[in-house]
């Protein structure tokens, strides 16, 4: 058999799937086909041969899945060096570099023409000298410095010449010249007589205060402010003169703000941070009484805020208040008990009526929780006035009702 034969046969035989068991010649089976030309119709009809019987390349078959990368190969011979590139613009210029040294010294230049110089100097006003030599002097003439020609505070006390002069005495005017003369008349210690002062009724200097004197009774100058201690940083006593439609007041101030002010129409005002306390005097801790015609509590509306009217509970309330309070006899730690009259603040007949600040409800309690607050207590009384008040009518209400039906029951017996 060929190899023409052979691949004839080959490609027949794919075929068969194709045209089925028959394969493309009718009648015959493929392998005993006997007819070449007749196979060769069949592969030429369906493209798988050319005219001269050689098999024909099939149809390209579908990609096959990518292998893997193989090792890398060895390293290629290094290339010829390129063409040099085109130069590229200037950079900045660097930093300047330090300085060189000193050169040597050049050779000494020709001499230049002559200047315009001075040709002439001249004596000012108390010099003496000049001309116009090459050489000229100036010197200051006798009597050449006058009162001009001195500058202030020039003259010290170690220029000033001692000649003729002694111990204590001083420059003086005696209506002619100016001599060395005593500081005063009878001697050189100062003035001795007072009266001698002059200028003492001049309010011309801060430091001085212009006092007078009538009787036994010195008076500062009128419109004047007297102050003791420091203005804005401790306590002082200030003394106002009247002036302006405004007394004279007498203050304690504490750091410039006023503590206690007396004016002159007598009226005394306390002013204060945390109240107002009389004790008893060297330092004790006691308090002392007061006593006045009257103690007037504050209690204008324009003082106060939050107003609103005590309620018919809160008037109950205010009853049970008083009520639970207990009056209590005591005598204070430094009084004492004596059968005759008082003859000192510390004796008492009969020992005192009050109250314990400790055990006294929060409403009638001082703030500062150790006394009585006069004014709250007070209202509390009235509240619980009011509050008797109310029952008590309303215990003559029913009183009234009852009486009524007494009226009735009796009208009904007597029928």
């Amino acid at each position: 058999m060929t190899a023409r034969r052979a691949v004839t046969l080959i490609l027949f035989l794919a075929l068969i799937p194709v045209f089925g068991q028959t394969g493309p010649c009718e009648g015959a089976a493929p392998v005993a086909c006997p007819d070449v030309d007749c196979i060769d119709d069949v592969l030429l009809d369906h493209g798988l041969i050319d005219q001269e019987g050689r098999p024909l390349p099939g149809p390209p078959g579908e990609q096959g899945e990518q292998g893997e990368q193989g090792e890398q190969g060895l390293k290629g011979d290094k290339g010829d060096r390129g063409v040099q590139g085109v130069a590229g613009p200037a950079g900045p210029p660097g930093p300047e570099g330090p300085q060189g040294p000193e050169g040597e010294k050049g050779d000494e230049g020709e001499q230049g023409p002559p200047g315009d110089g001075i040709s002439t100097v001249n004596a000012g006003t108390g010099l003496t000298g000049g001309g116009s030599s090459d050489s000229v002097t100036l010197s200051i003439q006798n009597g050449g410095v006058g009162t001009t020609q001195l500058a202030n505070a020039a003259v010290t006390t170690a220029k000033i010449s001692s000649a003729g002069a002694s111990s204590e005495q001083v420059l003086k005017y005696d209506g002619s010249n100016v001599v060395w003369g005593n500081d005063a008349t009878g001697g050189g210690d100062g003035v001795s007589d007072h009266g001698q002062l002059t200028g003492l009724a001049d309010d011309d200097h801060p430091q001085y205060m212009p006092v007078t004197r009538s009787g036994d009774e010195y008076q500062v100058a009128a419109q004047k402010r007297l102050r003791l201690g420091p203005r804005d940083n401790g306590p002082s006593l200030l003394i106002d003169p009247p002036g302006g439609g405004s007394p004279a007041t007498f203050r304690a101030e504490d750091a410039g703000s006023t503590l206690t002010t007396i004016d002159g129409r007598g009226k005394l005002m306390l002013r204060a941070t945390f109240g107002v306390e009389v004790r008893e005097d060297g330092g004790g801790t006691a308090f002392r009484p007061v006593r006045a015609s009257a103690f007037n509590v504050d209690s204008t509306r324009d003082h106060k805020k939050d107003i609103r009217a005590v309620t018919a509970d809160e008037l109950l309330d205010m009853l049970d208040l008083v009520t639970s309070l207990t009056p209590v006899r005591y005598l204070r730690a430094d009084e004492f008990i004596v059968a005759e009259s008082p003859q000192d603040p510390n004796d008492r007949v009969v020992p005192n009526l009050g109250f314990i600040a400790e055990e006294l409800p929060l409403e009638v309690r001082a703030w500062s929780q150790d006394g009585v607050d006069i004014g709250a207590m007070q209202a509390a009384s009235v509240a619980a006035i009011k509050a008797l008040k109310m029952a008590v009518d309303d215990q003559a209400e029913e009183i009234s009702d009852l009486r009524a039906q007494i009226a009735e029951l009796r009208k009904m017996l007597q029928k």
